[in-house]
C-alpha cells in the first residue's frame, strides 16, 4: 500500500481503480498506527481488492466465432460469421459481421455500438431534459475509460458507448 501524508484527523483506506491501496493519514502519523489500521480492515481489503465484478481474474476476450454471444440493451444476441461481402456489422435478432472483417470485428462493433447508443440515447436525453426542466448543448459517445457518462460546465453530455450494451431501464 501507499500512504499519503496531509493535514487530516483521522486514517482513511482507499482501493484505486487499479486495485492500489492508498492510505490516507494525518502527518505525523506513526507507521505502527498506520499498520493496526491496515491489519484491523485487512479483510476488508482483500473483499475490496479481489471484487470478481470489479476485477476479474481473467477478462473475458470475444473471439468473433459464430455461436458467440454480444450484449445488446441487455441481451444477449447471437453472433453469426458469414461468407456474405457485409461491409461492416448487421443486426436482425442477431449479429452478422463478414468472415473478412473478422480481424477488425473489434472496432467494427465498437462503431455499430456507438452509433446505436447516439440513436437510442437522443431521444430519451431530449425527453429526459423536458421533463426536468433542463437543457443540454450536445450528446457525445465516446470511449470512456472509467465513466458511464458525465455533464460537463458547458452543458455537454458525454457517454460511454459501452452503455447501450446495458438493459433500458439501466440507460435511463
Amino acid at each position: 500500500y501507499e500512504v499519503i501524508y496531509s493535514k487530516r484527523k483521522t486514517i482513511t483506506l482507499l482501493v484505486e481503480r487499479e486495485q492500489m491501496i492508498v492510505v490516507r493519514a494525518p502527518l505525523g502519523a506513526s507507521d505502527e498506527t498506520i499498520e493496526r489500521a491496515v491489519e484491523a480492515k485487512k479483510l476488508w481489503l482483500y473483499q475490496k481488492v479481489n471484487h470478481p465484478q470489479k476485477y476479474p481474474a481473467n477478462p473475458v476476450r470475444k473471439e468473433f466465432v459464430t455461436g458467440e454471444t454480444m450484449l445488446y440493451l441487455g441481451r444477449h444476441y447471437r453472433l453469426e460469421v458469414t461468407d456474405d461481402d457485409l461491409p461492416g456489422v448487421r443486426f436482425h435478432n442477431r449479429f452478422y459481421i463478414a468472415r473478412r472483417h473478422r480481424h477488425e470485428a473489434g472496432e467494427l462493433m465498437r462503431q455499430w455500438y456507438k452509433a446505436r447508443a447516439e440513436e437510442r440515447l437522443l431521444p430519451r436525453i431530449e425527453r429526459f431534459a423536458i421533463a426536468m426542466g433542463v437543457q443540454y448543448e450536445r450528446l457525445m459517445v465516446s470511449d470512456l475509460k472509467v465513466r458511464w457518462a458525465s455533464c460537463t460546465p458547458r452543458n455537454n453530455l458525454n457517454f460511454n458507448w459501452r452503455i447501450i450494451k446495458a438493459p433500458i431501464f439501466v440507460v435511463d
